[in-house]
């Protein structure tokens, strides 16, 4: 046997590794299912929303009342705020989204953020709020980092979030200069 064969056979099983590696995912299948408020309630998480002088939020909750995933429209900042509890900062990673059914909205991380999970904010803008008020799931992604998706919160729930970030979001309009 030559030296070549071995080099050969090594050159032949890196190239088909590569292959296989880098192979997508199979598509997911179509029609998959859309989480619902009972699959929350198999997995012990439920939303609560929260209204306050600071402004209006929507948090989901697991076991033991663990807030996994908090969304507030805050009225000093004037802005609409996500914290995914569970994620871990990435010092050059400055870009959140958050998946509202096939629509996708980013954010800007605060990469100092010590609170716990990564913030990540940005302005309230209608086209969000009106994405919010159709959608049937939340997911959130943060360099690998990925939540949900979870079924939304009630159209209860989700009315009243929109209304006080609306009026948040018009306060802030109607003290813009002109």
């Amino acid at each position: 046997m030559s030296m070549r064969t071995p080099v050969l056979v090594f050159a032949g099983l890196f190239v088909a590794t590569l292959v296989l590696v880098s192979c997508d995912a199979p598509p997911a299948a179509e029609g998959a299912a859309t989480p619902t408020p009972e699959d929350l309630a198999a997995t012990n998480q439920r939303w609560e929303g929260l209204a306050s002088d600071e402004g209006t939020a929507l948090a989901l909750l697991g076991e033991g009342d663990r807030q996994i995933f908090h969304m507030a429209c805050l009225r000093a900042e004037r802005q609409l705020q996500i914290i995914a509890s569970d994620f871990t900062v990435i010092g050059s990673e400055e870009r959140m989204t958050m998946g509202v059914d096939d629509d996708a909205y980013g954010f800007v991380a605060d990469t100092e953020w010590t609170g716990g999970g990564v913030m990540a904010r940005n302005a309230i803008e209608p086209q969000f709020l009106g994405m919010l008020a159709r959608t049937t799931d939340l997911s959130v992604v943060y360099g690998v980092q990925r939540g949900g998706p979870w079924p939304a919160p009630s159209i209860e729930q989700r009315a009243a979030f929109i209304e006080g970030c609306a009026d948040i979001a018009g306060a802030s309009q109607a003290e813009a200069p002109a």
